[in-house]
């Protein structure tokens, strides 16, 4: 479980995560981290929270902020709320590194997802350009598409769609631990 100050590191999506405020400080009214870098791959397309509002400020630099199509830039001190449902995108603007503190009203476990995604890049579960890898993506997908998703394909199509990924990737190491067993026993 990460706590303040702790840094989640994500190379491949252009950023660092650094934890300021969890859940549990919060009493649930939000958790509070702040992401530094340029953001390419998953986190510079437009996504979709289902059950928290995204509060944003921007600290340094400056994004572009793409909210239900329309575009605007936030410099400095420039804050933003982007509703439950909204799709949107957080870009660099002319491509320079940013600083935002991000707030999720509720807290939705903004936490548990930022972890994910770290071990997602850890372990090699995301490409050089700072996407998931397909059974990393559905795996993310079951477990935290509410929280954040691709605005498209809709979301119950991602959700089935990831589902069957899932459940053949469990499968196939079936097959591969029962075939490797069956290999030591000769």
């Amino acid at each position: 479980m990460v706590a303040p100050g702790d840094v989640l590191e994500v190379p491949e999506a252009g950023i660092r995560l650094e934890i300021r405020r969890t859940a549990a400080e919060t009493g649930g009214e939000y958790a509070e981290f702040d992401v530094i870098g340029r953001p390419r791959g998953l986190f510079a397309r437009s996504h979709v929270h289902e059950i928290h509002a995204e509060h944003i400020e921007v600290v340094a630099g400056a994004m572009r902020l793409r909210l239900d199509g329309r575009e605007r830039v936030l410099r400095r001190g420039d804050r933003a709320v982007v509703p439950i449902g909204a799709s949107h995108a957080q870009r660099a603007y002319r491509d320079e590194p940013f600083h935002i503190r991000v707030q999720w009203r509720p807290p939705t476990n903004a936490e548990a997802f930022g972890e994910r995604v770290a071990a997602m890049s850890r372990d090699g579960g995301l490409t050089r350009f700072g996407y998931p890898r397909l059974v990393a993506a559905a795996r993310l997908g079951v477990d935290f598409a509410r929280y954040s998703h691709p605005a498209w394909p809709p979301l119950r199509v991602q959700l089935a769609l990831a589902t069957v990924v899932v459940r053949a990737a469990a499968a196939a190491e079936t097959v591969r631990a029962r075939l490797r067993a069956a290999a030591s026993r000769r």
